[in-house]
């Protein structure tokens, strides 16, 4: 096949303008992004600790995380804890892009990048904390850097000590991110592509590296209870078997390739094509076959189907499977420049504008949340309870992140006046809690204001809990 039409500077470009595009939704639209259910989370934890919130031992939240505690450790208003979060997510891509552009000067990787964060995104944009997809981000990087390497006899001492932590870091970065590493592995294993040449003794080495610790990890290692629940779906192959095809998940993810991934089915017809041409036809076996069966993996795990919102962060390697032929052998076969370009082109704008379009939901329900606050600013409702059937579960989607999304929204708006308003569909559980007059509830936990610090829970009041049902 053809050496890459796209020079460094173009996809430098094309980058600059796609990731500034990014920023600006995000700045934008920053209530959307952080008032929503584990972001949300997440801002409570660092705010009431000081500390980071680390979920289910996925550590690589870090590398987003210090960016909102640093503004809690400077004691900055929660506006700029959330913006210094939402933005910095971005920003954290446009670092990864800038390496493997600037620095180790692989920009077809970069280009990877790029389109890995608008291929196929719709709403975990607006999902914004998931550390898969920062996960992935990353991996992408580590195969830029990968394939600056010819020998492990040729790296030097910190190579080596890089490369031992890069691998370390993926492999407990998701319990899913081994599945984007060993399809990577094995995709530059084919000794054909001119644009890029690993050595094939790395490659064999990360791989049998990845499986190794994964069998280990499973084997040895206790799990995050949330990573079991994902693993115990698994059982359902053999409860469904053999009826694999005509499941709710298949019929979803079909209507959203579709509504929203559309990308999708267009890259892996252009993929066939080309492959067909130039007789590749193991690699399309290997495309077409991993594509499939990492579909297969998740939409048999949630046969029943599952909210789009969440479930598109474990579609995400497929955009990764469709991504890297596609710009390692398809777009190098397009011999007009310029066409190339507009092709590239046209599929940011597309995407970035799908993105945009797809804001409408979160502003709608942060609209409610603020009519709510609106309504209720009296002195004597500052702590709420709403049913969950008085509540457009339509647009809330869940209830558990309520109390900490009010308390979050309600400080953006007015910080001398926090509120603390719960939805739930356990107003039972919470009847006894009325007389807890200071004390902050959410979903799960029942919090002392003596315990909160002040500066982020300005919480003075001694009232009560009252009932309220939105008439709006």
């Amino acid at each position: 096949m053809n050496n890459h039409n796209l020079s460094r500077h173009t996809i430098l470009i094309l980058g600059g303008v796609a990731y500034s595009l990014l920023c600006v939704l995000a700045l934008i639209y920053f209530k959307e992004r952080t008032v929503f259910l584990d972001v949300t989370y997440r801002i409570f934890q660092i705010a009431r600790t000081g500390e980071l919130a680390i979920q289910a031992n996925r550590f690589g939240e870090m590398l987003t995380q210090w960016m909102p505690l640093l503004m809690v450790q400077l004691k900055m208003p929660l506006t700029w804890v959330g913006k210094f979060y939402y933005v910095g997510v971005v920003l954290y891509f446009v670092v990864l892009f800038l390496i493997c552009i600037k620095m180790i000067k692989q920009p077809l990787f970069g280009l990877c990048l790029i389109f890995f964060n608008t291929f196929m995104v719709s709403y975990t944009f607006w999902w914004m904390q998931i550390e898969f997809a920062q996960g992935i981000g990353l991996s992408i990087l580590f195969f830029a850097w990968l394939g600056n390497k010819h020998r492990f006899q040729d790296m030097k001492i910190w190579e080596m000590i890089l490369y031992l932590v890069f691998m370390r870091f993926l492999i407990y970065f998701h319990p899913l991110l081994p599945f984007v590493i060993l399809f990577s592995c094995f995709y530059f294993l084919f000794d054909n592509n001119s644009n890029i040449k690993f050595n094939k003794s790395i490659l064999h080495f990360t791989s049998l590296w990845v499986v190794v610790e994964f069998v280990l990890k499973k084997t040895l290692l206790k799990e995050a209870a949330y990573d079991n629940t994902a693993i115990t779906a698994l059982e359902n192959f053999s409860k469904i078997f053999p009826d694999y095809f005509s499941i709710q998940s298949n019929k979803d993810f079909l209507n959203w390739c579709l509504s929203d991934y559309y990308m999708l089915p267009i890259g892996l017809v252009a993929i066939a094509a080309t492959y067909v041409k130039f007789k590749q036809f193991k690699r399309l076996a290997y495309v077409f076959l991993s594509f499939f069966l990492y579909l297969l993996l998740i939409n048999v795990s949630f046969y029943k189907g599952f909210p789009q919102f969440h479930i598109e962060s474990f579609y995400l390697p497929l955009s990764v499977i469709v991504i890297i032929p596609l710009i390692f052998d398809v777009l190098p076969t397009i011999q007009n420049r310029t066409i190339l370009i507009s092709i590239v082109a046209l599929i940011l704008v597309v995407r970035v504008t799908h993105i945009w379009h797809r804001h409408e939901p979160y502003t709608a329900r942060v609209e409610w949340q603020e009519q709510v606050i609106e309504n209720t600013n009296e002195k004597t409702y500052q702590k709420l309870f709403i049913k969950e059937e008085d509540a457009p579960m339509d647009l809330l989607l869940q209830s558990w992140g309520s109390g900490l999304e009010f308390w979050l929204l309600s400080m953006y708006n007015n910080p001398d006046h926090p509120r603390n308003i719960l939805v739930t569909k356990k107003i039972e559980k919470f009847e006894e809690k009325r007389q807890l007059n200071r004390h902050f509830i959410y979903e799960w936990q029942t919090i002392h204001y003596n315990d909160l610090p002040e500066f982020y829970f300005p919480f003075k009041d001694t009232s009560e809990f009252v009932l309220f049902t939105p008439t709006f």
